[in-house]
C-alpha cells in the first residue's frame, strides 16, 4: 500500500475507485523508472515536551504545550534529466512546511543527495504517540497524554526501588520513541515533457522520539512520628529492577598513532555496543554520538541491537595540524619534531529509556611531521 501525502494525512475523506487510480499513478511510475532516485528522511534533535504540576505536588497535571522545536535530514535527487519542483515536509503538529530548494538542480542535498541536509522544525504542541511507551513499560494500564505517562514513569520508578520523594525534588525525564512521524514529499519535473508526463512525487516517513520532562514539583513529605506503642514497620518488599538493555560501550581509534602522514587526516574510530543477553528488548532502538576532548561532539544517530548481540558503529575526526614550533627541527634521532604532537581522545556515548551510557575514554596521538626519505634516515643514523 502506497504512503499517503501530506494532503492525505491532513484532508481525509471518501474517494471513488477511479480518483485512487488517478492518485495511485504517479506512485506506480516510480517503480517502473530505472533512473529514479529515492527521497529519505531522519529525525535528528528530539523535541522537549515538559510536564508541571499545578495542584498537589504529588501527582503531575499540566502539560506546558509550548511550540516544539527538532530537525530532520533530508537527502536524495530526482531522477537524469529532471530537476526539483517543490518539497515540503509534515510537521508533529500536522501542517505543512515548504523546504527551500534550488529549482535548478535535481539534488536537495549535498554530494548529489548522497549526503542528508539538516532542516529546523518549529511546530506547534500536538499530543505525541505512547504506543512505544505502553509496550514496553505500561502495557497493563496505557497512558495517552504526557501528564499520565509522566505519573506512569513515576509509579514504575518507585516500584523499582527509587525514592519517589527525591524524584519529585528533583524532577526526571524519559524518550517517548517514535512520538511523531514526519513525512517528507518532493516532485520533480521535466520541462520537456511538459504536457506528456505528469510530475513526479515522491514520499518518505521518519519517526521523530520525544523527550518529555517531567518538571520539579517542590514535593515535601510529609513529617510522621511512629508511635512508640506499635513496632516498627518492616521493610517493603521491593520488586528487582529489570536487567539493563545493554552491558558494554567500547570505542577504539583505528589506529591509535597516526604518523608521517600530512595533516589535516582523519582518524577513524569503531565502537561496539553490546546488548544484554537477558534483557526485556528483543532489538533495542536507541541513538549514538562520539564525544572528544575540545568539546568535540557528533549528532545522534539511530541504532538497533538485538537481544544478547553485539552491534559495531564507525566515526571519523576529522584533525588539523597544530601550530608548527619554530624551534623544531627534522633531526633524527631524537630531533624535535617541528609539528607538535596532537593528542586526543575519544568516547561513545548511548542513550538508555533514562538517561545515557558512555565508554571509557580510548586516547589517541596523531604526529604530521613528514618522515624523511629512507636514505638521509641511514644518512643521520651514520652521522650519529
Amino acid at each position: 500500500m502506497s504512503t499517503p501525502t501530506i494532503e492525505h494525512r491532513l484532508v481525509r475523506r471518501r474517494r471513488s475507485p477511479a480518483a485512487l487510480l488517478g492518485a495511485l499513478l504517479p506512485l506506480l511510475l516510480l517503480v517502473t523508472d530505472a533512473h529514479a532516485q529515492r527521497f529519505e528522511i531522519l529525525g535528528g534533535q528530539d523535541p522537549n515536551i515538559v510536564v508541571i504540576s499545578t495542584k498537589k505536588k504529588d501527582v503531575y497535571d499540566t502539560v506546558l504545550e509550548e511550540k516544539l522545536a527538532y530537525d530532520v535530514s533530508i537527502g536524495g535527487r530526482c531522477a537524469e534529466k529532471w530537476r526539483l519542483k517543490s518539497a515540503r515536509i509534515r510537521r508533529a503538529d500536522g501542517t505543512a512546511m515548504t523546504l527551500p530548494i534550488d529549482t535548478d538542480n535535481r539534488s536537495i542535498s549535498p554530494d548529489h543527495g548522497e549526503t542528508p541536509r539538516r532542516y529546523p522544525v518549529i511546530s506547534y504542541y500536538s499530543r505525541p504517540d505512547l504506543a512505544l511507551y505502553n509496550k514496553f513499560f505500561s502495557k497493563n494500564n496505557p497512558v495517552s497524554t504526557p501528564v499520565q505517562a509522566c505519573n506512569a514513569e513515576l509509579n514504575r520508578q518507585v516500584k523499582d526501588g527509587a525514592s519517589r520523594a527525591k524524584l519529585l525534588r528533583e524532577g526526571f525525564e524519559f524518550i517517548a520513541f517514535g512520538a511523531y512521524d514526519a513525512d517528507l514529499e518532493v516532485s520533480c519535473q521535466d520541462d520537456h515533457l511538459v504536457g506528456k508526463d505528469p510530475d513526479r512525487r515522491y514520499t518518505a516517513t521518519a519517526e521523530v522520539h520525544a523527550r518529555i520532562r517531567c518538571a520539579p514539583t517542590g514535593y515535601v513529605p510529609p513529617q510522621r512520628t511512629p508511635s512508640p506503642d506499635l513496632p516498627a514497620p518492616e521493610p517493603p518488599q521491593r520488586t528487582p529492577p529489570p536487567p539493563p538493555p545493554l552491558t558494554s560501550v567500547s570505542v577504539a581509534a583505528d589506529p591509535a598513532e597516526t604518523k608521517g602522514r600530512a595533516c589535516p587526516v582523519y582518524v577513524n574510530f569503531r565502537g561496539r555496543i553490546t546488548a544484554n543477553a537477558e534483557s526485556s528488548y528483543a532489538n533495542f532502538g536507541t541513538k549514538y554520538r562520539f564525544i572528544g576532548d575540545h568539546d568535540y561532539k557528533t549528532d545522534w544517530i539511530h541504532v538497533s541491537v538485538g537481544r544478547g548481540e553485539t552491534r559495531t558503529v564507525n566515526g571519523r575526526r576529522f584533525i588539523q595540524a597544530p601550530a608548527n614550533d619554530p624551534g623544531g627541527t627534522f633531526k633524527s634521532p631524537g630531533g624535535k619534531p617541528r609539528i607538535p604532537l596532537f593528542n586526543g581522545w575519544m568516547m561513545l556515548e548511548v542513550m538508555l529509556p533514562n538517561g545515557t551510557r558512555k565508554s571509557e575514554r580510548e586516547n589517541f596521538t596523531v604526529d604530521c611531521n613528514a618522515q624523511p626519505p629512507s636514505g638521509l634516515k641511514q644518512n643521520a643514523a651514520a652521522g650519529n
